[in-house]
């Protein structure tokens, strides 16, 4: 599948976003390698090695950004989702995030605790 999108999530808004994120990024897309969160930046890579998936969200001059994915998975669309999941959980901090490995070694979630 190829496919370019506009009218998405901002890339630098998730790429800065509370560290927090990056805990339930990795939850929600185990096994896909993530650039760019954590720091301020325009542009956002994903890369799925097991399927050969990739999606490249850039954004240009302002304006709404650009995405292009290709593969089977739509990486950009997943990540989208768990960024909107993880804000749905209130953007919990890294320290009020966590998550879990069944005995595989597989990451299976993502949770927020209340303090």
């Amino acid at each position: 599948m190829t496919e370019r999108v506009t009218d998405r999530i901002d890339p630098m808004r998730m790429a800065s976003a509370d560290r927090g994120w990056e805990v339930v990024a990795a939850a929600f897309l185990p096994g896909v390698a993530i650039s760019a969160l954590g720091a301020p930046d325009d542009r956002i890579g994903l890369w799925d090695p097991a399927t050969g998936s990739y999606a490249l969200a850039i954004r240009t001059g302002g304006g709404a950004p650009e995405v292009d994915e290709r593969g089977p998975r739509s990486l950009w669309s997943e990540l989208e989702e768990a960024y909107l999941q993880w804000l749905a959980m209130g953007a919990p901090g890294r320290d009020r995030s966590a998550y879990w490995s069944t005995d595989k070694g597989s990451t299976s979630g993502s949770t927020a605790r209340t303090t």
